[in-house]
């Protein structure tokens, strides 16, 4: 079983809500103002998180809670940020204590998983600086250098490796 729990404060309040995945094509998480559309219900008098802001889902075949960011689209998208990185067209893999900045509320996440710890865990390897991309946080480019990871080499090593 997978499973998330979302954490932030409110009106000077903690606030939380957990979620479980164990079963194929659950339902996403849907996190904004707007209680008719939305699972987490986020107060924000000053209207910096919109009405239907972002979704979580989870990727069972790579174990992984991705964020994904519902105003894209609109001609004036309102980025999320997970652990400091803007995401607007991408989704965001979620580590296992993930923080979201959804305009002016942040909220943790904290990720917990049946996955096999001991499975081998695929990436790219950077032929610069030599680190490894994991495959859940992928990106085209090396997020220590830089570099394109267009023709890198897959890695693979144990969660208990330093890659």
């Amino acid at each position: 079983m997978h499973k998330i729990a979302l954490e932030w404060v409110e009106e000077g309040r903690n606030r939380s809500q957990a979620f479980s995945f164990d079963k194929p094509n659950e339902p996403p998480i849907r996190i904004g103002r707007d209680e008719s559309q939305c699972d987490v219900i986020v107060k924000d008098p000053a209207k910096t998180v919109s009405g239907l802001h972002v979704e979580i889902f989870f990727d069972l075949a790579k174990h992984t809670f991705y964020l994904r960011n519902l105003t894209k689209n609109r001609d004036k998208p309102n980025p999320a940020w997970v652990n400091g990185q803007k995401v607007v067209g991408e989704d965001a893999a979620l580590s296992r204590r993930a923080m979201i900045q959804l305009g002016k509320i942040t909220l943790t996440a904290n990720v917990t998983s049946d996955a096999p710890e001991d499975a081998p865990v695929h990436g790219l390897k950077c032929h610069v600086c030599g680190h490894v991309s994991p495959q859940a946080s992928l990106s085209l480019v090396c997020q220590w250098c830089g570099t394109s990871l267009a023709s890198a080499p897959t890695a693979v090593y144990f969660p208990d490796e330093k890659p």
